[in-house]
């Protein structure tokens, strides 16, 4: 079983800034298992495990979603948590910018993987992208709190692609290998 999922990457500038981010809320202390700033991708859909010769179904399902579709803008904006904020276990940086071409993509690589035999998400799409993961409450007062002063926001940046990625989990955390990369033609 390949661990797959399908991603956007950010470019340098905004990994940076939320590398920046990550780095202060840190420091406020509390026990989170952070992710690298290398890792930090807006998932589009996880697939989870899939049988190597389902592969294929995967990498041509992305690429018909991607298809005659134009590249769009996107930005960095603000900070969260899911589920909630009494209860956090997800640590967030928020998206804005063209979130409706950013559904349609979304829904397009939905339509294209139940198609090709795949589950569909059952819950609503909410793009973010995932900053850490709470271990326990222990010292959360202080990270909710530099989160709260946060003022996370960075320029625009141009999404011209998909990524599938091979997610390999180890003593570590996760490596990730690229698949295929599907261009937003226009």
């Amino acid at each position: 079983m390949v661990r797959t999922f399908l991603a956007i990457d950010l470019p340098p500038a905004q990994r940076k800034a939320l590398e920046a981010a990550r780095r202060s809320l840190e420091r406020a202390g509390g026990d989170v298992r952070w992710v690298p700033a290398a890792n930090v991708h807006l998932t589009l859909k996880f697939l989870g495990g899939v049988p190597a010769g389902g592969l294929p179904r995967v990498l041509e399902a992305a690429a018909a979603a991607c298809r005659g579709r134009a590249p769009f803008r996107l930005s960095v904006e603000g900070l969260g948590v899911f589920p909630g904020w009494h209860r956090p276990r997800v640590l967030w940086a928020g998206v804005g910018g063209d979130i409706p071409a950013l559904a349609a993509l979304h829904a397009a690589i939905e339509s294209e993987l139940a198609a090709a035999g795949f589950p569909a998400e059952e819950r609503p799409f909410r793009p973010h992208l995932t900053l850490g993961r709470v271990r326990s409450l222990r010292g959360w007062a202080g990270v909710r709190d530099a989160m709260a002063a946060s003022r996370l926001a960075t320029g625009p940046f141009t999404v011209e692609r998909v990524v599938a990625y091979e997610s390999r989990i180890g003593p570590r955390g996760a490596a990730y290998r690229p698949l295929g990369d599907f261009p937003l033609p226009g």
